[in-house]
């Protein structure tokens, strides 16, 4: 009996030695060298804004600030501003001349769009030596802008006013 019960600590011993050896091998192994290539996120998300009773999907930006007339995307200094003013014209037509005469804009191309539904206007014009878009649409008396002079965002610009919708709850369904 007794040396059955050697016998049964020896194969425990050498049992117990063999898992701490595999144990330690597994371990100390290296790791295999992996390649990893870093691939900027492209991610969106849909942002809403309780102040200009909107909501849109955009890249995430860095900062985004929601003022009381506008939102602020900055994208490492370069950004888009999407604004809301109140109007007395009745046609986005009669504003967008108003405005064009009192910043003396260079309008280099005008273009007829929807927005949301609404007859809306891209007008193209020289601003800081960029020949950029800017878009245009009334919604309930509230002319909302919205553009960029940074050609890189000029595609995330094209994103929001895909996306964009108006909130508020005097808009039609």
């Amino acid at each position: 009996m007794k040396k059955q019960k050697k016998n049964v600590t020896y194969i425990g011993i050498i049992t117990l030695i063999l898992i701490l050896s595999v144990l330690a091998w597994f371990i100390s192994k290296p790791e295999p060298e992996v390649q990893t290539t870093v691939t900027k996120s492209e991610e969106t998300q849909r942002f809403t804004s309780k102040n200009l009773e909107i909501a849109f999907d955009t890249k995430t930006p860095v900062l985004m600030k929601d003022l009381l007339i506008s939102v602020i995307l900055d994208y490492d200094g370069k950004e888009i501003l999407i604004s809301r003013s109140s109007s007395d014209y009745q046609k986005l037509e009669d504003y967008l001349a108003r405005l064009i005469e009192l910043n003396q804009l260079n309008v280099k191309q005008r273009k007829d769009i929807t927005i949301d539904g609404s007859p809306a206007v891209i007008l193209f014009t020289d601003s800081m030596g960029v020949d950029h878009p800017s878009y245009f649409v009334v919604k309930d008396e509230w002319v909302y802008s919205m553009y960029t002079i940074h050609p890189e965002l000029f595609d995330d610009l094209d994103r929001i006013v895909k996306t964009f919708d108006y909130l508020s709850d005097n808009s039609p369904d």
